[in-house]
């Protein structure tokens, strides 16, 4: 495999994002945001990079030697429940199929277990089969959730093993 760094994503990251996105293709781009997307909006980068670390994580992916954005992964906790984050994953396009979503995925459940979220919520198109696949290698009881009409919602109770003891 290539070499690859990762790394927390920081505030002042937008050019970053920006990049990343600039390599998705417009299903990629689907995939990701549910919508036909041609560009990120400002406000949009501004929300993406609003990383704290706590309630919102972010992870980057960099290919070495020249570090180039390939992707990056986050959980946003919820408001309403703490323990239950929604995760995101994105590849650019040319990255696909090369281990950087399990890469992401890996630390960022890392990141959510250390930080004590339990379940890790996931909306995404029906057809994302990517997607499934990426969570199926989390170790936990993956689930879906009934209902949501043209969309596919499932949770991922992390395994106790996973948790740092208090």
């Amino acid at each position: 495999m290539d070499q690859i760094r990762l790394r927390p994503l920081e505030p002042d990251d937008g050019a970053l994002l920006q990049e990343i996105f600039d390599q998705l293709g417009p299903n990629s781009r689907y995939q990701r945001f549910l919508v036909p997307k041609l560009r990120l909006t400002s406000y949009e980068l501004r929300v993406l990079t609003a990383v704290d670390h706590d309630q919102h994580e972010a992870v980057v992916a960099l290919a070495l030697p020249e570090e180039r954005p390939i992707g990056v992964a986050r959980f946003v906790r919820g408001a309403a429940d703490p323990d239950v984050a929604e995760v995101a994953v994105e590849v650019v396009d040319s990255w696909h199929r090369r281990g950087i979503g399990s890469l992401l995925i890996r630390a960022l459940v890392a990141r959510a277990v250390d930080l004590h979220v339990e379940q890790l919520a996931a909306v995404m198109a029906h057809d994302n089969l990517a997607a499934l696949r990426l969570l199926h290698h989390v170790p936990g009881e993956l689930g879906r959730v009934p209902g949501n009409q043209g969309v596919a919602e499932y949770r991922l109770v992390l395994r106790p093993d996973l948790r740092p003891a208090c």
